[in-house]
């Protein structure tokens, strides 16, 4: 039986060129620092930085465009350029007939205060339920996850090498338990990734992961909310403070088997661009179930979440 791998090349799409309107204060592509260029439009009498990602429309479906999840975010900067809100919707719908079944709205609210760091799930203290560190460059180095009532459930811990780049990512989940994620970057790109999983001073299991990229330089690099960084580091659940984003645009992630020494396609990207070839206005990407054997794809073994992005101008 072919592997899906073999079905890459349909997957796939190559466009764009380089364009950055927002440029941040960091050095050597890190998030946060400096005073990002104001663009036009305000809120609460902030003005939003220009370039950046204001408004992400996620529409989630699946190999047999069975409507599944909407997720409707808006982000709020401040004046260094950080985000402060995102304002999500959530909408489910039966994937079968189409129609919706439960609508839920969110407005979760990001507070700094020097290198301190709290995340809300609301615009209240109450609903407190991360609390972290961040270094001199912003980029976020601790963050301990919490019930609402302040237990701490895990700690994260997050290295970056000299160029701002992340270089591990640890969940301390207590007990002697431990996931680590190892990033490797190669020429400003992060190529491969290894998941390991102890207990104590026993290794319970490891996983690696190769990346991809095209040609197309990413246009968010630099950016508070890099794109890219969302695609490479999902397992962080952290979409923003965690460094240098890669230089180009990832087009697929791969696990590899040890043993073969082949990569099966786990997830593809393909991104769409604006007419001056300066940003990404959709970005559409196909998470494969695997074992992922040509005929299973045919079956329900993917789901397609279709980004379309806007930014502040």
């Amino acid at each position: 039986m072919k592997r899906c791998f073999y079905l890459l090349s349909a997957l796939l799409l190559l466009a764009g060129c380089d364009g950055l309107d927002y440029v941040s204060g960091g050095t050597n592509g890190t998030s946060g620092g400096g005073t990002p260029s104001a663009g036009s439009e305000t809120v609460n009498g902030v003005a939003q930085p220009k370039g950046a990602v204001k408004h992400i429309f996620d529409k989630k479906t699946d190999n047999r465009e069975w409507h599944l999840f909407d997720f409707d975010d808006v982000y709020v900067y401040d004046a260094d350029g950080r985000v402060i809100t995102d304002l999500c919707t959530e909408k489910t719908y039966d994937g079968k007939t189409g129609n919706l079944k439960s609508t839920d709205n969110y407005e979760h609210t990001h507070h700094y205060n020097g290198t301190r760091y709290e995340y809300w799930n609301t615009p209240y203290s109450s609903s407190r339920t991360q609390e972290g560190t961040l270094n001199a460059k912003g980029q976020l180095v601790q963050l301990k996850r919490m019930t609402s009532s302040g237990t701490v459930i895990r700690t994260d811990n997050f290295t970056y090498d000299t160029d701002g780049h992340l270089t591990q990512f640890v969940k301390d989940l207590g007990d002697g338990d431990k996931v680590t994620f190892s990033y490797t970057w190669v020429n400003g790109n992060m190529t491969a990734s290894v998941k390991t999983v102890t207990s104590g001073s026993s290794t319970v299991s490891t996983e690696t992961r190769n990346y991809s990229y095209t040609r197309e330089v990413n246009p968010t690099r630099s950016h508070f909310f890099d794109l890219q960084i969302r695609n490479c580091f999902p397992e962080t659940d952290q979409s923003m403070m965690l460094g240098a984003g890669p230089v180009n645009l990832l087009s697929a992630v791969y696990i590899v088997d040890a043993k073969a020494n082949l990569g099966k396609v786990e997830r593809t990207y393909r991104h769409l661009w604006n007419q001056g070839q300066t940003q990404i206005e959709q970005l559409v990407r196909t998470v494969l179930e695997l074992p992922c054997e040509e005929e299973q794809i045919l079956l329900n073994e993917r789901t397609i979440d279709t980004y379309n992005i806007e930014y502040y101008q």
